[in-house]
């Protein structure tokens, strides 16, 4: 079951047949169509895959950077060290609030050399407050970032980037705080 788009001459299939039919919506400020999102939502209950929430994301690292790893994520970050189910691998999950939102592993197999490659994960980002605080907490740390401030309609929304101990990209996001 797939979606084809409706209204400019007719049914235009977007993917192949046994479509659900879903009003197309003219952008003011695109020139192409797009669809209101909770209507399209709505209608595909039991056609796409629930997912429903961010789970963790997992960073493996060889043994000799772990401890090294885990600190940064608790001292610079303010993550807490938690419960981790009985596994064949060492690591840890590091919690915000009740969540075990990151996962650290050992890299069993990790090259001999510390300065592996950057992989595929991008950054991952965190909202945040209290820039001014963080922002010392990174200095006292040591830790090099680089601040992007982005003006909003009614604020500011300031983003504060860095590497993790293994070369993960980091970023914090504060709205409202520009001014620190």
């Amino acid at each position: 079951h797939f979606l084809r788009e409706e209204g400019v001459g007719g049914s235009n299939p977007l993917t192949p047949t046994n479509s659900l039919r879903i009003p197309a919506h003219p952008s003011k400020h695109l020139k192409k169509r797009c669809y209101d999102v909770r209507f399209v939502a709505s209608q595909l209950k039991g056609y796409l895959m629930p997912v429903v929430a961010f789970n963790h994301f997992n960073i493996r690292t060889p043994q000799s950077l772990m401890e090294r790893v885990k600190t940064f994520y608790c001292d610079v970050l303010g993550l807490e060290e938690g419960y981790r189910p009985n596994t064949s691998v060492p690591g840890y999950w590091l919690y915000l609030g009740d969540l075990p939102v990151l996962h650290l592993m050992e890299w069993v197999d990790a090259p001999e050399d510390e300065r592996v490659p950057r992989g595929y994960l991008d950054h991952v980002a965190f909202s945040c407050e209290e820039l001014a605080k963080m922002m010392a907490t990174l200095d006292e740390h040591g830790v090099r970032y680089r601040r992007r401030d982005f003006p909003l309609k009614d604020n500011a929304f300031t983003q504060l980037i860095f590497e993790d101990p293994v070369g993960n990209g980091v970023e914090l996001n504060f709205t409202g705080e520009g001014d620190s």
